[in-house]
């Protein structure tokens, strides 16, 4: 069996393996009705960002879970955190960027929405389960909302644990409750994650991608969520901002009032009046907002915390 690093399992009808990209297989032998194939060399498949990629793959075990299936073993695979507002998969614009709010949803995600739409700009919300507020109050209108408005969803684990002293499973569920409660509430799975206090290790970038979703990070950090006064986190944007840089991916969070409502206008006004463009994570980045977009549902006694 592969070890804890290298296991995954993959449905392995020939129209999945194309689109995982493997250009080289051969039928080895078959169980009941169940093919199983071995990869002898596959190089290099291409695919999206979001996607499976898997090099130097081999038929490791394989069990009739059901037809067509087999477990593969491949090397270590992990997401990279994003950390600026540049990428190797997309031209990203120059004077761009990237607001995001941290541990929502809370009372001042709307007064931070205004201030946004009223100046052009867009913003990223990483919202938890139950932190300041619980995800699902109100039906999560708040959230709903947001999303409506065009800002960008995405996931700031459930709990807001220390994500490094989590086992897989415990990461797993963290992320999964979340972007089912997101899911509910807009129809759309976020293709990005913010871990706690940006803290992550090798287990979590492999959670993170073999559900297909990405790590972000920060370039820039308010302070507001570690006591940085108002004054002082706006002098921390004009000192930045007078820099002039390219793009600039910003850390905030939308659970303090000061930041709504004294910190943000100002660093709004002060990017509009050097030329940036206020826009989400995910347009910063030139690559998805979300991995699926469908039919949002309706509450029932399950949406709670």
């Amino acid at each position: 069996m592969c070890s804890r690093h290298t296991a995954l399992a993959a449905y392995a009808t020939p129209d999945v393996l194309a689109r995982l990209g493997f250009t080289s297989h051969e039928l080895v032998s078959f169980i009941g009705t169940s093919r199983c194939y071995k990869f002898s060399s596959v190089v290099n498949g291409s695919c999206a960002p979001g996607h499976l990629h898997i090099t130097n793959a081999f038929l490791s075990s394989f069990s009739e879970v059901s037809n067509y299936v087999v477990v593969i073993c491949c090397p270590f695979a992990a997401v990279t955190p994003v950390r600026h507002c540049w990428s190797t998969f997309a031209t990203v614009k120059n004077n761009t960027v990237a607001l995001t709010f941290d541990d929502g949803p809370f009372w001042y995600g709307a007064d931070i929405s205004k201030v946004l739409l009223d100046n052009g700009g867009k913003g990223t919300f990483f919202l938890n389960g139950p932190n300041w507020a619980c995800i699902y109050d109100n039906n999560g209108k708040g959230i709903k909302d947001l999303y409506d408005q065009g800002h960008q969803i995405a996931n700031h684990p459930w709990s807001h644990p220390h994500i490094n002293s989590l086992t897989s499973t415990q990461m797993t569920n963290e992320l999964s409750k979340v972007d089912e409660a997101i899911q509910r509430i807009t129809g759309a799975v976020p293709a990005w994650i913010r871990p706690p206090y940006g803290e992550y290790n090798d287990l979590f970038r492999e959670v993170a991608y073999l559900r297909g979703q990405s790590l972000a990070i920060w370039d820039f950090d308010s302070g507001d969520s570690i006591g940085t006064s108002p004054a002082d986190s706006e002098a921390l944007y004009l000192s930045t901002i007078n820099q002039n840089p390219k793009n600039i991916l910003a850390l905030n969070h939308e659970t303090y009032s000061s930041t709504a409502n004294d910190v943000i206008p100002y660093a709004v006004n002060l990017l509009k009046s050097k030329g940036y463009s206020m826009v989400t994570l995910a347009e910063c980045l030139g690559l998805p907002a979300y991995l699926t977009v469908g039919s949002l549902q309706t509450p029932d006694s399950s949406w709670h915390c």
